[in-house]
């Protein structure tokens, strides 16, 4: 509990100066780290709030381009003539650092930003909640705005009608992120992406009176990465009754001598290695407790 997401934990490591470090949805555990940029339906609007109804065909703007320059180096010269906040209480010293963060941030991609989401061609891949987010995000990529993005899907608590309603939920979910490579290519960051995909827990192999699937301890993670070793392939196993079965973490083999069940902290550890920020600071402070450790993408 209060450990922060994986996004949360890139971003504070490897993303520093960047005005959006990282873009995330609700039910978002930053661990106090980093403060996160909501990702909204409304990218221009988000990324450009001198914009007038971004989505509309005749747009404009709120303020001449002179006078909202005026503005910012007002408030550029207020943020660099702010008193002492050593004596205030920690709220404000807060609030103090995050205006001046504001005032001085490097809003160039802003312009960027607009000039490429524009630019992206949806293909044959079906719109749906989330396409657009995933939009949001990698325009932000591509425009050096952001680097990481934590984006909850729900819908999958399937205790009434499983099979109609995980489908579906599976179908959008598919097409969501099939369109996200999509995009990525175009921006051609596709081979710099990490997609992960983790379930909260799974669900019972069996149905429940309303033809549902209740909460089952035994849940997966899909991580997708361009050109590497280590795709196309499963680790893990369950028996029959979808019981979790001990897995050497050096074969990747059942093993019910020397093996262990895969956990959530196993996997999360891998991949703060994955992302080259488990020995650092950050994560020391909230570590995972792993004693013996998997190396899931160490395979060549």
């Amino acid at each position: 509990k209060g450990t922060p997401h994986l996004a949360a934990l890139y971003a504070f490591e490897k993303a520093e100066g960047m005005v959006m470090p990282v873009m995330a949805g609700s039910k978002f555990v930053s661990g106090g780290l980093v403060p996160a940029t909501a990702l909204g339906p409304q990218a221009l609007e988000l990324v450009d709030p001198n914009l007038w109804n971004a989505s509309a065909k005749d747009q404009y703007n709120y303020l001449p381009s002179d006078d909202l320059e005026s503005i910012r180096a007002l408030r550029r010269h207020r943020a660099g003539n702010l008193p002492d906040s050593a004596q205030l209480p920690p709220k404000q010293q807060r609030q103090m650092m995050d205006y001046y963060r504001a005032a001085n941030a490097d809003t160039r991609g802003f312009e960027q930003f607009q000039d490429y989401y524009y630019t992206l061609d949806q293909g044959s891949f079906s719109t749906n909640a989330y396409t657009n987010t995933f939009k949001t995000a990698l325009t932000a990529f591509k425009a050096g705005l952001g680097i990481a993005a934590d984006v909850p899907v729900g819908g999958f608590d399937t205790h009434e009608d499983h099979d109609q309603v995980f489908t579906d939920r599976l179908s959008l979910l598919n097409d969501a992120v099939s369109c996200a490579w999509h995009y990525a290519e175009q921006l051609d960051i596709a081979d710099r992406l990490v997609v992960v995909l983790s379930s909260e827990f799974g669900r019972t192999p069996h149905y429940n009176f309303q033809g549902g699937k209740d909460h089952w301890p035994f849940g997966s993670t899909l991580v997708m990465k361009k050109n590497v070793s280590w795709t196309n392939r499963v680790v893990g196993y369950t028996d029959e009754g979808h019981i979790g079965q001990p897995i050497n973490p050096q074969t990747m083999q059942v093993d019910k001598l020397n093996g262990l069940e895969i956990e959530p902290k196993h996997v999360m550890h891998a991949l703060r290695g994955l992302l080259g920020v488990d020995n650092s600071p950050s994560a020391a402070h909230f570590s995972l407790d792993v004693a013996r450790k998997f190396d899931f993408f160490n395979v060549t």
